[in-house]
């Protein structure tokens, strides 16, 4: 992947693979990215995610304004 986009999102089912592919993203992104994030409800594919961690990631990274 080069470039930048306008538009991205990303779907992942584990923590690990989240931080592994959002610091990749981070690259690609614009001052006007769309930036989305989706991931199963917790308790369902085995997921360890939930909204506060990717909140608390994204603001470690400087993309999120606040933590829940």
């Amino acid at each position: 992947m080069s470039g930048e986009f306008d538009n991205i999102h990303l779907y992942t089912k584990s923590e690990s693979e989240y931080k592994a592919f959002f610091q990749k993203l981070t690259a690609h992104l614009n001052l006007s990215t769309m930036l989305r994030i989706s991931w199963p409800k917790v308790g369902k594919l085995n997921t360890d995610l939930s909204i506060p961690k990717v909140i608390n990631i994204g603001h470690g990274l400087g993309l999120v304004e606040s933590t829940c």
